[in-house]
């Protein structure tokens, strides 16, 4: 984990104005009603550690993450894999989700220094995608209507996970970052309810919210 990057934390208690807790559930949210003015970075190695310190600190600013599902809008199915990359703790379990952390390299040299959080989101988020997937979309920070605060495991208790679906109809630029992804599949709704996986904590959380998303 490189010393010098610093991340976008949230403070909680702007996400207790919308009603929003640790829960094991789906969450609505508003990005555009959270203060757009909010937010400020903090370095990684500090507060993504795992330690009780981190952890305590995650509980009152909240490291913001994009967390996409992609889906192929031809067949309606979902993109599930098992996980590579540093997270120990992730490390081999399954996943829904794609994305990753919010950070000082999202506030490009386009914009001013009062850059608000939806524009940040924005940016971060089609960075994030393009890095681990190879696919360029149009996400925009008002797609996420829907978040993860969970306090499950150590990873989920410093982290909000803002929940979009992206329909891709030509998926033949896909291009799996190798770091990231162990193995990959395509799976229905039925398909992902009835799948005995081991999921992560926050696509587990998904998986049991999912009806008709898509």
């Amino acid at each position: 984990m490189s010393q010098t990057e610093h991340v976008v934390v949230l403070a909680t208690t702007e996400l207790e104005k919308q009603g929003i807790y640790p829960t094991d559930k789906l969450q609505i949210i508003n990005i555009s009603t959270l203060d757009q003015y909010g937010y400020g970075f903090l370095p990684r190695h500090l507060i993504d550690n795992k330690s009780a310190e981190s952890i305590a600190v995650g509980k009152l600013y909240t490291q913001v993450l994009p967390y996409n599902l992609l889906i192929d809008s031809n067949t309606g199915s979902v993109l599930v894999y098992q996980r590579k990359g540093k997270e120990e703790g992730l490390l081999g379990k399954w996943s829904l989700g794609i994305g990753g952390h919010l950070s000082l390299e999202d506030m490009s040299e386009d914009f001013s220094s009062t850059i608000n959080l939806s524009a940040l989101i924005t940016n971060g988020a089609n960075r994030e995608f393009v890095e681990e997937t190879g696919l360029l979309v149009d996400i925009l920070s008002e797609d996420y209507t829907r978040c993860i605060l969970s306090y499950r495991d150590k990873t989920s208790q410093v982290h909000l996970g803002l929940v979009s679906f992206i329909e891709v109809d030509d998926l033949s630029e896909l291009d799996l970052a190798p770091s990231e992804f162990l193995n990959i599949a395509w799976l229905s709704i039925q398909e992902l309810k009835q799948a005995s996986l081991e999921w992560e904590a926050w696509s587990d959380i998904i998986v049991k919210s999912l009806t008709n998303e898509f």
